[in-house]
């Protein structure tokens, strides 16, 4: 297994961004919307695109594009918030991931290990098969 984390991001404490398991598949832990000096917007939409912004830092460290992302996970502090700011996060998201959009589940929570933490990403991506044609 190979652990991934992104020199530009917040350095993790007591978990990984991300692991690269059987050299095939990475699985990136929950992204909150803190930057690396460790603040966090009161802002929703902010904080989402911190965070999703931070998925896929991890995604690319780990030798992938967001069109390898194939599973996320969206928790949310707050659903009636997320649904006020959906026109700004399809903003956010078609920036960072264009038209493609991997199997997803958005779920309502009580609260977050960070305390003014609104939003948690987290994501599994299948890493590019290296080419494996031989000239001849």
């Amino acid at each position: 297994m190979k652990i991934v984390s992104p020199a530009e991001m917040p350095t993790p404490k007591g978990y990984s961004h991300g692991v690269v398991a059987c050299g095939k598949t990475l699985y990136i832990s929950g992204q909150i919307g803190m930057d690396n000096h460790g603040q966090m917007s009161e802002n929703f939409a902010e904080q989402f695109a911190t965070a999703l912004g931070h998925v896929v830092k991890v995604t690319h460290d780990g030798g992938a594009t967001t069109n390898n992302l194939v599973a996320m996970t969206i928790y949310v502090t707050d659903m009636k918030c997320y649904k006020q700011h959906r026109q700004q996060l399809r903003t956010v998201w078609q920036a960072c991931m264009g038209d493609y959009y991997p199997t997803m589940t958005l779920v309502e929570v009580s609260g977050l290990f960070e305390p003014d933490a609104q939003v948690e990403i987290q994501a599994i991506a299948v890493l590019p098969q290296e080419d494996t044609v031989k000239s001849s």
